[in-house]
């Protein structure tokens, strides 16, 4: 028997089939466009249908597997987005997205005092990242679609809705709307009152491993899918990865190298430390893993894609990557702004050192290593003393150079997974343990990790590493004056 993992990303949808040894059986994914207005970041919810229908479809045609091989389905999902339904399903307006930053103003009219209890509960900043932000824009801005609205979802819990027609959510996607108690995953009706929020807009908060309901005839049929087909609630992306990825133990690190870089720091039964607070944000896990410390340095392929934009770099004949503590080229990725820890959103890209002989790969290098250095920050932050290795997926880990000084500067064994697409695989993982009877299942998910290749730091490169970083950090002070101090 095979699970399905689907993974409806911010830019296109990806699904895994796994079999019961925990091998990747099948794999396909289909795009979509990003809307983008000039306030905004939107989405239309029916094209990730379109594109789920599609990549189901061409992941069992391609693998030959049948539709009554398929145990169980289970979701992932980009967080913070938030989707309106009305009574019967059916999509009000276009999605805000979690990096759609309306939403600003309205989280300044939240009173001191309630926004000390959300941001001292939830051990996170009130921001725009958070979809509290956009269901109260939408309340404000968009009444007539508000007040047709019946329910407001996420992402997977949108698509789930047309699979099986049931109406819910999971705790990890319901905490990032800072109105979720991450104690008894049940809603603050309290603050949603004081913030003025209807109550009939949220839905019930189901675990992510218990089943939703069964696959319908009409998804079937769109699907290529058995119609019954059990379809298991799922998770937000980052908790299905740091699941597909086994990165759930305290002294764990998960590392994504996506769009922008993540960094999973599972926490169990610690407390969220108070240095931590906006520089860090908090997130529950499904159960019964606790919960995790995120780390959002919001570039990595994002700088890549930009520079392979400009002309001609094959990042293949990037052999390997040397530190040189004379070489004057640095490159601060910023591109729309830095994240942990100090979320500046002021700052911009910056390419300190450029000579008439710097070539892409050279810049491209000065990328692998501002990521290597800017995650070295993290790790200090986050004091890892219990922390021996950490574990790497995402399209940058198939870069092996990157890889390599990675190792180098965070003095950690790297660890690359065989299956990069984490938040699927995690997701397929849900559905394994959400499809077990009682007797044969705790409830808990257990991962089946295949470690690619791991890279070990080269010792005899730390004191010129250390060189580097030191002259990267001063450029990053450097740079951050000058952009407060002409910031618009």
């Amino acid at each position: 028997m095979v699970t399905l993992g689907i993974d409806v990303g911010t830019s296109s949808v990806k699904v895994l089939g796994v079999d019961e040894a925990g091998s990747v059986v099948g794999f396909s994914s289909a795009p979509y466009a990003v809307s983008r207005k000039a306030r905004g970041v939107e989405r239309d919810p029916e094209a990730w249908w379109a594109a789920v229908c599609k990549a189901v479809r061409d992941c069992l045609k391609q693998e030959h597997i049948g539709p009554s091989e398929v145990a169980a389905v289970g979701f992932s999902g980009h967080m913070s987005s938030v989707v309106l339904v009305d009574p019967d399903g059916r999509i009000v307006r276009p999605a805000l997205l979690l990096s759609d930053p309306q939403g600003f103003a309205e989280l300044g009219g939240i009173s001191g005092e309630l926004r000390g209890r959300i941001e001292a509960e939830t051990h996170n900043p009130l921001n725009t990242a958070f979809s509290i932000a956009k269901l109260l824009w939408l309340k404000e801005n968009a009444s007539a679609d508000f007040d047709r609205a019946a329910a407001w979802f996420t992402a997977k819990d949108y698509v789930r809705l047309l699979f099986t027609g049931t109406v819910e959510t999971d705790p990890t996607d319901a905490y990032n709307s800072l109105l979720l108690d991450p104690h008894t995953h049940e809603w603050r009706w309290d603050w949603i009152d004081e913030l003025g929020l209807p109550s009939r807009l949220f839905p019930p908060v189901a675990e992510s491993v218990g089943v939703a309901g069964g696959v319908t005839g009409s998804a079937a049929a769109e699907t290529g899918l058995a119609e019954g087909t059990p379809v298991v609630t799922g998770a937000a992306d980052m908790a299905c990865a740091a699941i597909g990825s086994e990165t759930i133990h305290e002294g764990q690190l998960g590392i994504s190298l996506g769009t922008s870089t993540t960094v999973i720091a599972p926490l169990e039964t610690s407390e969220f430390a108070p240095e931590w607070h906006a520089k860090l944000t908090y997130h529950p896990l499904p159960s019964p893993y606790g919960q995790y410390a995120l780390a959002s340095l919001l570039t990595g392929g994002l700088a890549l894609n930009w520079i392979r934009s400009l002309g001609d770099v094959n990042i293949g004949d990037i052999e390997s990557v040397t530190p040189d503590d004379s070489r004057h080229l640095i490159f601060l990725p910023h591109l729309s702004g830095s994240g942990t820890p100090e979320f500046d959103s002021h700052m911009r890209g910056t390419l300190l050192g450029i000579s008439p002989q710097t070539s892409m790969q050279d810049i491209a290098m000065a990328l692998f290593e501002a990521i290597a250095f800017d995650l070295r920050r993290v790790m200090d932050l986050l004091n890892t003393g219990t922390t021996d290795k950490v574990r790497v997926s995402g399209g940058g880990a198939n870069i092996g150079p990157w890889m390599q000084v990675i190792a180098d500067v965070t003095g950690f064994p790297v660890e690359v997974v065989r299956y990069k697409e984490v938040s699927a695989l995690g997701a397929a993982s849900l559905a394994a343990a959400g499809s077990k009877a009682p007797s044969e299942s705790s409830g808990a998910v257990v991962g089946r990790v295949h470690v690619e290749k791991t890279y070990h730091p080269r010792t005899e490169y730390s004191a010129a590493w250390e060189k580097r970083f030191r002259r990267y950090s001063d450029a990053l002070r450097t740079s951050r004056q000058y952009y407060h101090r002409w910031r618009q």
